[in-house]
């Protein structure tokens, strides 16, 4: 078993009192060196006031950085100043949901340089504002270990993942990508591409950061933004579904044509992604045309990006 582990969490806007306290029950239970770094990226002063005191804790260093520096770079920052070899890395609004969450990440670690737990939503239907969050989470993000195993890179997600501190720097996220969406997409292919073995265990932390309907299809138009930026450098993503459909469009001529099509009906769709049954088909449909409009583009015209 993994005898030492840096716990890394960046802060952004989340009070994280009850996960660090989860957290180190769970740490002083077993026979473990570890340090808990939580680094606030620019959170309102409310939340700072909040989380301040978990840094009269043992064993937890909490820190606020002078500037944003975005989800990559934060997580870069985390790493290179971890203190032990092995690292967990943990979203702010993601909560464990095992009382051996960390023993079982502790053992596996133990044989794979990357394992991941997964992702798991509540199962109760929020409020219609959340259900597009929600029910494409439900759908896409919280799969099964059997589902993850059968394609290992599809599915690392860096809000709870175990793994080797010197693997992680080798192959650090893009700090070009400042906003919402795709860092750890290109760290996934980085892995399948240098044949790094990738263990999928059931160890879920449920995610509780649900965004209302409006701004999650803020950070769609975000993410999208930052995926144009990597195909525009060449990065390797050809196994996203949404790169495949786009190059199929665009071998047939026909992104222009889809655009066009699509920007008349851009309205109404919409309307049904922030209702009370968001179709997640419209949603790809969506995700589509806002990729096909911006990869036209001339890359210098693509908006600059602006932290989180």
């Amino acid at each position: 078993m993994v005898s030492e582990v840096s716990i890394l969490i960046p802060v952004f806007n989340q009070d994280v009192t009850a996960i660090v306290h989860t957290l180190l029950a769970q740490c002083t239970r077993l026979a473990v060196r570890y340090e808990i770094n939580l680094y606030d990226d620019g959170s309102k002063e409310d939340i700072k006031e909040l989380n301040r005191p978990l840094s009269d804790l043992p064993h937890v260093l909490y820190r606020e950085l002078p500037e944003n520096l975005g989800r990559a770079g934060i997580r870069n920052k985390l790493a290179n100043e971890a203190r032990y070899e092995h690292i967990l890395l943990l979203d702010n609004d993601c909560f464990p949901v095992s009382t051996n969450f960390l023993y079982d990440y502790l053992k596996a670690g133990y044989e794979s340089e990357v394992v991941i737990g997964g992702v798991d939503y509540v199962a109760k239907t929020p409020e219609r504002s959340y259900r597009l969050h929600w029910k494409y989470g439900k759908s896409r993000g919280s799969k099964s270990v059997s589902e993850r195993r059968k394609r290992p890179y599809d599915d690392i997600f860096l809000c709870n993942a175990f793994l080797s501190k010197g693997l992680f720097l080798s192959f650090p996220l893009r700090e070009k990508l400042k906003r919402y969406g795709h860092e750890d997409t290109v760290f996934a292919q980085e892995l399948k591409k240098h044949n790094i073995q990738v263990q999928h265990i059931h160890n879920p932390v449920v995610h509780l950061g649900l965004e209302q309907a409006p701004i999650m299809l803020a950070k769609t138009d975000q993410a999208v933004d930052n995926l144009v930026r990597l195909y525009h450098d060449g990065e390797e993503l050809e196994q996203i579904k949404l790169i495949k459909t786009f190059e199929r469009l665009d071998n047939l001529r026909l992104v222009s044509a889809y655009t066009l099509f699509f920007s008349g009906m851009k309205l109404l769709v919409e309307l049904n992604l922030k209702s009370a049954n968001p179709n997640l088909f419209l949603y790809d449909l969506y995700r589509l045309y806002l990729f096909g409009k911006k990869v036209k583009e001339e890359p210098q015209l693509l908006p600059v990006p602006q932290p989180n």
